[in-house]
């Protein structure tokens, strides 16, 4: 997008921004004028509506008349969005926010009164869209005499549409939609089979197809498979059908289904390996597996592996979930396979056997891979309350490198609990002291917890190394010593922290605390330092963000205009983004907030 197409879209969005804050204020005719000049800029967009179903991208104008729609949701003055729909001069425009604004009414319990707005809907595929949702509303409402009424004027008009121009993508949205939001399978299929063009076709076909599987209709949902003329969407179909005749169970009549297709095995395959593994049949499971197709760029085997190593678990067979893991080809698939052992070891309370797991993991790559579900593991160990148990079979590891590991996370176990002299006590028990600086952050949070605000401060000023986390949590510690009261104190920890955007935020909040304690001289120094942190924050990302929290907090103090003078210096700062698409999000965020901060003046 060009960088005028980026201002013409984020003035069409600040309009609709206006136009919503005088809808609010019942102000409707300066809200309609805003709204008009929206979709004025919104139509000279294109009108590239998606044609694959679900729609996975939304364009310009769908922005613009989705927050129209949002606006006047809010306040149900439809009356005054008819009157700005009937003014968008691009026709294709004007019918889509008619429909847009039939479907809302509908939506809000009114079908009878969305159907009289749907009814002047000049474009076809629009009238039926708004007809489905009024349907649907017609089915919440249980009169399902007036929903199938609606229903046949749908199918008429799909067999209009069918004789328009360029008809094909039309009807696979009125099928798609038909049997989405009405549930009506049968009719959205008879919609789709109007449908002429051979792609499209075998595109909805595919679809039903496996919704019919997944209804447990096998019989029908094979036939649709079978009309189908692209043999790529065939294939897709039957492959789809195959996987659905595994989860219920039918293994055979899956494996039928996947001998008849060249592609897209696997997923039904896999399903048919869980099926094996979960009755015990672990000798077909493995091999199956061999059928699996798979490449260095794609292996989904690890699916199928970690399927067969949970069912060893499950049936308590821990050492033959253990062999087949270390007899898998690459580390990555032998890495997921021991994890699920481990975390089912865990599920179960076996925890020793759960960290042995853990130690191959561990030895095979690193910490970090270990990392990602340790969390996990160690929320079992929290609800068993078996903390110390855990800690005694932790200390009995022998590889000196994988007990300071664990012994690192059973410290920060037992910090997240509160329990910070335990914490501090088993991070002295590491030999490579790559946990001091946490001990002293843990003792700043101690001595926090028990009131002793000087000494929290002593410990804080001994932190040289500080990691960004421990600048968040230290940040938190500082509001919760404001909030005791204890400003000064809180003042001087928060100057300790080392990163720069998280000190930033944690002075603008001292800096409050002392404006609402009435100490307003001092306010302004300690607001005035963190401005100057947050402009030597690096990170321009971060650096807006900063001054917009220190703004935010002036705004609360009730200095308006100091304020005000932040975020125009913060404008400027957002006009060096290099990113236009950013740049225009962030005006647009800005210009908003200092609205916002007028009126409050």
């Amino acid at each position: 997008m060009s960088s005028q197409l980026l201002k013409d879209r984020y003035q069409a969005l600040e309009l609709l921004e206006i136009g919503d804050s005088h809808l609010k204020l019942a102000e409707i005719d300066r809200a309609e004028e805003n709204f008009a000049k929206a979709f004025q800029i919104a139509q000279t967009f294109p009108n590239n509506i998606p044609k694959t179903l679900p729609q996975c991208s939304v364009s310009v104008r769908e922005q613009v008349l989705n927050g129209f729609i949002r606006s006047y949701a809010k306040v149900e003055n439809y009356d005054s969005a008819i009157r700005v729909a009937r003014g968008i001069e691009d026709e294709d425009f004007q019918a889509c926010a008619l429909s847009a604004i039939a479907s809302q009414v509908a939506a809000s319990g009114q079908p009878d009164s969305a159907l009289s707005i749907a009814e002047t809907i000049a474009s076809n595929y629009y009238k039926a869209v708004a007809l489905i949702s009024i349907s649907c509303s017609y089915i919440n409402a249980e009169q399902t005499s007036q929903a199938a009424e609606i229903l046949i004027q749908i199918i008429r008009i799909a067999e209009i549409i069918k004789n328009e121009l360029n008809p094909a993508w039309m009807l696979t949205h009125i099928s798609y939609y038909v049997q989405e939001k009405l549930g009506q399978l049968d009719t959205a299929f008879e919609i789709a089979q109007l449908v002429e063009n051979d792609c499209d076709k075998a595109l909805i076909l595919n679809r039903f197809a496996q919704k019919y599987a997944r209804s447990g209709k096998f019989d029908r949902a094979i036939k649709i498979a079978e009309i189908i003329i692209d043999n790529e969407e065939k294939e897709l179909a039957l492959a789809g059908i195959a996987s659905e005749y595994a989860k219920a169970g039918q293994s055979d009549e899956a494996l039928k289904i996947v001998a008849t297709i060249d592609n897209w095995k696997n997923s039904p395959l896999i399903e048919v390996i869980k099926n094996y593994a979960e009755s015990g049949e672990f000798e077909r499971a493995k091999q199956l597996t061999e059928t699996i197709e798979y490449s260095q760029d794609n292996d989904d085997r690890f699916e199928a592996f970690n399927a067969i190593t949970d069912g060893y678990v499950k049936a308590g067979q821990f050492e033959q979930s253990i062999q087949f893991a270390g007899s898998l080809d690459d580390n990555f698939n032998k890495t997921e396979a021991l994890s699920v052992i481990a975390y089912r070891c865990a599920e179960f309370g076996q925890f020793d056997r759960a960290f042995q797991v853990i130690q191959t993991i561990y030895e095979i790559n690193d910490g970090s891979v270990c990392d990602i579900f340790l969390d996990c593991i160690l929320d079992f160990v929290a609800k068993a309350k078996e903390r110390d148990r855990v800690l005694k079979i932790i200390q009995t590891i022998e590889n000196e490198s994988y007990r300071n590991f664990m012994l690192g996370w059973s410290a920060a176990d037992y910090a997240n609990a509160g329990q910070f002299d335990r914490a501090i006590s088993i991070a002295e028990m590491m030999t490579d002291g790559s946990f001091s600086s946490y001990v002293l952050s843990w003792e700043v949070e101690s001595a926090i917890a028990s009131k002793q605000y000087d000494r929290a401060v002593q410990v804080a000023q001994t932190i040289h190394d500080m990691n960004r986390l421990q600048s968040i949590r230290l940040g938190r510690n500082v509001i919760a010593v404001a909030e005791a009261g204890e400003l000064n104190q809180a003042f001087k920890i928060a100057r300790t922290i080392n990163d720069k955007h998280e000190k930033a935020q944690a002075l603008a909040n001292v800096a409050l605390s002392y404006a609402e304690s009435a100490q307003q001289e001092k306010a302004s120094e300690v607001f005035a330092e963190a401005v100057e942190v947050a402009h030597s924050v690096e990170n321009i990302y971060l650096k807006i963000g900063s001054l917009e929290a220190i703004a935010t907090n002036l705004s609360r103090a009730g200095e308006l205009s100091k304020a005000m003078e932040i975020l125009s210096g913060v404008l400027q700062i957002v006009s060096t983004v290099d990113d236009e698409f950013n740049k225009w999000s962030l005006q647009r965020e800005l210009n908003s907030k200092m609205r916002k901060l007028t009126k409050s003046e």
